[in-house]
C-alpha cells in the first residue's frame, strides 16, 4: 500500500494504490482543504494485450502497397503471413489509405525495418474487438458517400443529430447499444454514420439518423456530457468518456439544387419558414431586417411542411454581419436552443480519380468564415 499527497494551489491531491491478486487498482481523489471530493478515477487492467492479441494494425504504409507486398515484406523478416490474412483499407476509388490489419496472433517485433526505406510504419496490437472494428471501418469508409447521400434526404432533415466525443474504440453497434441502454432510443446500426479524418482514421464524431423527430429531441436532451465506457466490451476498466449531442450539421440534397449554387463562400441557409412563402415574399421580409442578398434559392422541407432559403451576399464581411443579426433575431424570437434556424452551407468534398492531391486537403483554400472581421 503506497500513498502520497502533494499540495497544488488551494487543493490537496491524494493518490493511493492498492494491490490485489487479480491486478492493480488505482484510486485517485482530488480534495479541497475542506475535504470535498472534486473528482474520482478508477483504472483496472484485466489482462495484458499479449494474451488477447488477434492481429496487428499497421499504419503509415506506402499508398502503393497491396496485400501481397505487405505479406512478402513480413515473410522476409520471419513473419509467416499469407496475403489472404492481410486486409488493406481502401476508399471508393480503390486507393489505399496506408492502413492495414494482419490477422495473426504472432508477435511482430522489429518488423518496421521490413518497410524501409519506403516508409516508417507504426504497429499496434489488436484484440478481437479491435480487429472486428477495423473490418467494420473498412466497410463504412467504402460506403461513406452512399450514407451521406441517404442522410441528406429531405424527409430526414429533422431526424439527424450529431454526436461527438465518441471513443475511438466504438463502432455502430456500440453507439446503438449506448443510446438504447442510456436514453431508451432505438437506433439501427446502419443509421450511425461516422466521420473520417485523413488516411481513413475514424473521427470522434458521428451522425445518427433517428426513427422520428421525437427520438432526435430526446437525444438532444439526454446526451449532454453523458459518461460512457471508453471500451464498451470491457466496461469501465479503461475509464470513461463523455458524449455530447447537438444539431451541428444539417444535410439536404435535391436534384433541383445541382449546379444551382455557384462556387461561392458567401451563402447562408435559413429554415423553418411557412411552406407557402415564396422567394419575393421572403426578399421583402429580409428588407425589413436590412438584409439584402443578391441571390435567393427556395427549397422545400417535407418532413414538417416548411421551407428554407439559400441566400448569397456580396462579400464575406456582409455575410458575417448577417450572421450576427440572425443571432440577435434568434434571441429576440426566443427560439428553442436545438431548433435549426440558420447555418453556413458548404458543398461536400468530391474526389476525382484523376487527382493526385485533393482540393479539400489544400490549406490555402480554407474557409474565410474562420477569419475575423476588422
Amino acid at each position: 500500500r503506497n500513498a502520497w499527497a502533494a499540495l497544488r494551489g488551494p487543493r490537496l491531491r491524494y493518490e493511493c494504490t492498492l494491490n490485489f491478486s487479480d491486478g492493480t487498482r488505482r484510486f485517485t481523489t482530488i480534495a479541497s482543504p475542506a475535504h470535498n471530493v472534486i473528482a474520482f478515477r478508477e483504472d483496472f487492467d484485466p489482462s495484458p494485450m499479449i494474451e488477447r492479441r488477434e492481429g496487428t494494425l499497421i499504419e503509415r504504409l506506402p499508398l502503393a502497397f497491396c496485400a501481397e507486398d505487405i505479406s512478402s515484406r513480413l515473410q522476409k523478416h520471419g513473419c509467416r503471413v499469407d496475403a489472404s490474412k492481410v486486409l488493406v483499407m481502401r476508399n471508393r476509388l480503390g486507393r489505399s489509405t496506408g492502413r492495414a490489419v494482419v490477422a495473426s496472433r504472432e508477435a511482430m517485433k522489429d518488423v518496421q525495418r521490413a518497410f524501409l526505406p519506403d516508409g516508417q510504419v507504426i504497429l499496434r496490437p489488436l484484440d478481437q474487438a479491435g480487429v472486428e472494428l477495423f473490418v467494420e471501418q473498412c466497410e463504412r469508409f467504402l460506403k461513406f458517400s452512399d450514407d451521406i447521400r441517404r442522410l441528406a434526404s429531405r424527409e430526414y432533415f429533422h431526424r439527424v443529430v450529431t454526436l461527438w466525443g465518441v471513443p475511438k474504440s466504438y463502432g455502430r453497434l456500440d453507439v446503438a447499444y449506448i443510446l438504447k441502454h442510456e436514453c431508451n432510443v432505438e437506433v439501427q446500426p446502419w443509421d450511425v454514420v461516422f466521420r473520417y479524418k485523413k488516411f481513413g482514421v475514424q473521427s470522434d464524431e458521428c451522425y445518427v439518423l433517428c426513427k422520428n423527430a421525437g427520438d432526435a429531441s430526446r437525444l438532444l436532451t439526454k446526451v449532454q456530457e453523458m459518461a460512457v465506457p471508453k471500451i464498451r466490451v470491457y466496461g469501465s476498466y479503461f475509464g470513461v468518456a463523455f458524449l455530447w449531442c447537438a444539431r451541428s450539421a444539417l444535410f439536404i440534397s435535391d436534384p433541383h439544387l445541382e449546379f444551382e449554387l455557384p462556387k461561392s463562400k458567401n451563402w447562408i441557409f435559413l429554415c423553418g419558414w411557412h411552406g407557402a412563402m415564396t422567394e419575393p415574399e421572403f426578399e421583402t421580409l429580409l428588407g425589413s431586417f436590412k438584409m439584402y442578398p443578391t441571390t435567393i434559392k427556395r427549397v422545400e422541407i417535407p418532413s414538417d411542411g416548411t421551407c428554407g432559403f439559400f441566400m448569397r451576399f456580396e462579400d464575406m464581411v456582409t455575410t458575417k454581419r448577417v450572421f450576427s443579426r440572425l443571432n440577435r433575431l434568434r434571441r429576440r424570437w426566443r427560439l428553442k436552443p436545438n431548433a435549426p434556424f440558420y447555418s453556413y452551407p458548404a458543398l461536400c468534398d468530391v474526389h476525382w480519380s484523376h487527382e493526385d492531391k485533393y482540393a479539400d486537403e489544400d490549406s490555402a483554400s480554407d474557409n474565410e468564415l474562420d477569419e475575423p472581421v476588422w
